[in-house]
């Protein structure tokens, strides 16, 4: 639907266009793909963990995690938090937590997801983790002696869905039934092959396997390209099983990969166009022989594809948010609630200030409790608006990007890390290849 702005990002200057594959040159049908991966790590836990075979009961819902929050593995938690590290919303297993109990747990401690005390869900690909923990915590607090303790749980959980990633199982299953797992978003190829012709060097850096991408892409690029015949003929270097972020932080060396034999062959001297496995970005960039602002990636990943090289390559950065779009027209439908709520919040705060002032001048008892009468009604008023606003949205989390009137901890760092972002790689399709991305003026608190 539309290109969001935090940095101007001028097209012309760009050489070179790089692109995660999976959730970005490749769109899922994220819920179906989750819900198999719930599944599936579900099967391996009863199978290879011991766990009870009561969790084959448990059915998975994909509203019940959003991307943005965090994994309190210790304390069997789910945190939302504000731009500013607090805590806005937690639940424990399935159980919402009052202000109260996330007072007393939390005492004000800031989340901080770079730390080891909180694991992110930072992708789409993370739902099924975060799904498959909480209802695990919540039938350990049913049947304490069944289940072991709440990390040993996000290890074991943790472990079966690296397990179905690593074994092939889930790619094996979701790859024989493409049109279930997959949109063919007949915009993308038509938009790489644009870029192409402009000039601009294309590239992939994936964690897939190199067997897995040729599938997906085959199934999701060729059949739809106008002017080349194989989705290869539009990239110079393909890197798969890169291992983000540490493609961009560390120093692996390229392998490149002989499609013909499916055997790995080292590299003598400088980088060439082809398939490979492994890498660095250092190698990479030498490759593309260009500055650090000519190279733009996109990707899905806010810390793999994001956060990592933002701060070791200083590459230009664009973010695939799929759930924008639906976010956006949620906003759109709460417009007038939310006219409602300010007018309202402003009325609350009048009243306040009536009531601090007459506290403070020692007024009389009855004029005052008239007045806490009056905001009582308010707050009543404000909570059925507030309700009716929140409606639209995720009804355990509610937006995406906020946490009540603060920005989200997600928002925050889609905010200070990525250029632009967008809901699909799509979005670009009707954009110039030339064109110049500039920020809205941001309205600080002062400037009303």
């Amino acid at each position: 639907m539309g290109i969001y702005v935090n940095r101007t990002l001028d097209l012309k200057k760009i050489k070179a266009i790089g692109f995660d594959m999976d959730c970005t040159l490749v769109r899922y049908h994220t819920e179906a793909f989750e819900r198999q991966t719930f599944e599936m790590a579900r099967e391996r836990l009863v199978t290879l963990k011991g766990y009870p075979k009561e969790i084959f009961r448990i059915d998975f819902d994909f509203q019940r995690v959003i991307r943005g929050l965090v994994i309190d593995e210790k304390r069997g938690n789910l945190i939302k938090g504000s731009l500013y590290g607090r805590i806005k919303k937690a639940s424990h297993g399935l159980r919402s937590m009052d202000f109260k109990t996330q007072r007393d747990v939390y005492d004000g401690q800031i989340i901080d997801p770079s730390e080891n005390l909180f694991t992110p869900i930072d992708t789409s690909f993370s739902i099924s983790h975060g799904v498959l923990f909480s209802y695990l915590v919540d039938l350990r607090d049913q049947n304490p002696k069944a289940y072991p303790p709440y990390e040993e749980i996000a290890r074991d959980v943790v472990e079966m869905i690296d397990l179905i990633h690593r074994d092939q199982s889930l790619k094996d299953h979701v790859a024989e039934r493409m049109h279930q797992f997959f949109i063919q978003d007949k915009k993308i190829p038509l938009l790489l092959e644009r870029l192409k012709h402009s000039g601009k060097t294309l590239f992939i850096v994936t964690d897939s396997d190199h067997i897995y991408a040729q599938k997906l892409l085959d199934f999701t690029m060729t059949p739809f390209l106008r002017d080349h015949s194989h989705w290869m003929d539009l990239f110079d270097i393909v890197v798969t099983l890169a291992g983000k972020p540490q493609f961009f932080t560390a120093g692996k060396r390229f392998l490149k990969v002989d499609m013909e034999s499916d055997q790995l062959v080292n590299i003598e001297g400088k980088l060439a166009p082809g398939i490979f496995r492994g890498g660095n970005s250092k190698d990479l960039q030498d490759y593309l022989n260009l500055s650090s602002d000519e190279i733009l990636y996109i990707g899905d990943h806010i810390y793999g594809d994001v956060v990592a090289l933002k701060k070791v390559c200083g590459w230009r950065t664009a973010l695939i948010v799929e759930e924008i779009d639906g976010e956006i027209e949620n906003l759109k439908k709460g417009k007038g609630t939310l006219s409602k709520l300010n007018k309202l919040m402003a009325e609350k705060e009048k009243c306040e200030d009536e009531i601090d002032k007459m506290i403070d001048s020692d007024a009389e008892k009855k004029k005052t409790e008239s007045l806490f009468g009056e905001l009582k009604k308010i707050d009543q008023k404000l909570k059925k608006i507030m309700d009716e606003y929140h409606a639209p949205f995720n009804p355990y989390w509610g937006e995406l990007m906020r946490s009540d009137a603060e920005e989200s901890l997600f928002a925050g760092q889609v905010a200070k890390y990525a250029c632009i972002y967008m809901a699909k790689v799509s979005d670009l399709a009707d954009v110039s290849s030339r064109k110049c991305f500039r920020p809205r003026r941001r309205p600080l608190p002062h400037d009303d």
